[in-house]
């Protein structure tokens, strides 16, 4: 049986109060209820969220306190119908932390105008997403299984990051802050690849990142900062089989 909490708090009067008192997993959640459950708290101005989830247990949470935010999350995971995840399978992906197999969390503060938007289609794939700045955008779409993405996002500038995982067990984390504009865009496709991008710009100035990875293990690490325009680029392929399985077509 399907269960969806949505908490809704839009009065000032009760900002203090609706923070403090979000929902959060069981604590004794076991891997073969086979809900979803989706938590939403909006305390700012003229915010707009969406959250639509298929299959079983996935986990979503919004928080928007600024103003004219914008959040969206799509997951879908099949691992109780397909047998797994302790439902009459012998495969457990179950994500470690929340024991839920797709997991998402969005919270948006600061000045607001910020821009978010996760798809996650698979089992144990994780997204986390901070923006605190103004005008932040964020995209992040995983397919597969143990995907991590984490990104934070602050300053007074257009912070944009997107990223595109395709596979098992790809690592992404991206920091953007500062003054000036942050650009960063990650394509991960395949298994245990791993990328992080920090990027601190001054006034006026705009960093670019842009890493591309395919294969097996592959692993890129990008730190921007000062005054002027930087611009970084990696690409990485490698050909990697497992079992006769290739990750990446």
């Amino acid at each position: 049986m399907k269960k969806i909490l949505l908490t809704l708090a839009a009065s000032a009067l009760l900002v203090g109060s609706a923070f403090a008192g979000v929902p959060g997993p069981p604590q004794h959640w076991q891997p073969t209820d086979p809900r979803n459950e989706s938590y939403i708290v909006q305390t700012g101005l003229m915010s707009w969220a969406e959250v639509s989830q298929y299959g079983d247990q996935s986990y979503s949470t919004i928080k928007q306190a600024g103003q004219h935010d914008t959040a969206e999350v799509k997951q879908d995971s099949s691992c109780c119908f397909g047998g797994g995840c302790g439902c009459g399978g012998g495969w457990v992906p179950v994500f470690w932390e929340t024991q839920y197999q797709n997991y998402s969390s969005i919270d948006q503060k600061g000045f607001g105008w910020h821009d978010a938007y996760v798809e996650q289609k698979g089992d144990g794939n994780s997204s986390l997403i901070t923006q605190s700045g103004v005008s932040d955008k964020a995209t992040v779409v995983q397919k597969g299984g143990f995907n991590y993405s984490q990104i934070k996002q602050s300053g007074y500038a257009d912070n944009d990051a997107m990223v595109f995982q395709t596979g098992d067990k790809n690592y992404s984390d991206i920091c953007q802050t500062g003054f000036g504009i942050n650009t960063a865009l990650v394509e991960q496709c395949g298994f245990g690849n791993s990328s992080t991008i920090d990027q601190n710009a001054c006034f006026g100035a705009h960093n670019y990142a842009q890493v591309n990875q395919a294969g097996y293990n592959n692993l890129s690490n990008i730190s921007q900062s000062g005054v002027g325009c930087h611009t970084a680029v990696v690409n990485q392929a490698n050909f990697c089989y497992t079992a006769s399985v290739p990750y990446c077509k």
